[in-house]
Formats: structure tokens, sequence, C-alpha cells
């Protein structure tokens, strides 16, 4: 499945969190790798793939919910925006 996602970053979220543009094209990379199925959005499964990829040793249930900002099962691009931002 291809997404049809719009991989930008609104100007005010590129000055809040003074995202690069270099930092956004690898954001965008990054996002597409994470969504192993091509839907557009990253899922838990995906999520926890990238988890244990990086050997981050945390609660992936409180991690996910915490960026999962609409609460639907999934990170789409813009809960994946916050979340580079907010550890950053």
């Amino acid at each position: 499945m291809v997404s049809n996602v719009n991989y930008e970053v609104k100007q005010a979220k590129m000055k809040q969190y003074k995202f690069l543009p270099e930092e956004v094209t690898e954001m965008v990379n990054n996002f597409k790798h994470y969504d192993a199925d091509g839907n557009g959005t990253v899922s838990m499964k995906e999520f926890c793939q990238v988890l244990k990829n990086l050997d981050i040793k945390a609660d992936p249930n409180q991690l996910f919910a915490k960026f999962d900002s609409n609460s639907d099962g999934v990170i789409a691009w813009e809960e994946y925006v916050d979340m580079m931002g907010q550890v950053k």
C-alpha cells in the first residue's frame, strides 16, 4: 500500500521545534522507513520494532500513548513531528 501523506512541516512547527530543513528530510525518510506497511502511519507493532532497533528500553505502551495524541491507535505524520520535536 502506498500512502498519500503530505510530508510537510508547518512553519509554526518549524519555529516551535527549531527544525532545520535537513532534519525534516531525515524525519521524512525515517518515518517512511518505520511505516513498514506503507499505509502512512506507524502502528504499535511498527513502533515496537523501532524501539527494539534503537535499543530503547522503555515501556512501549506508555510511550506510544504519549505520542498518539488523538488515541486512534497509530502515530500519524503530524504526531511523529511533535514526537521528534519533543525528543530533540
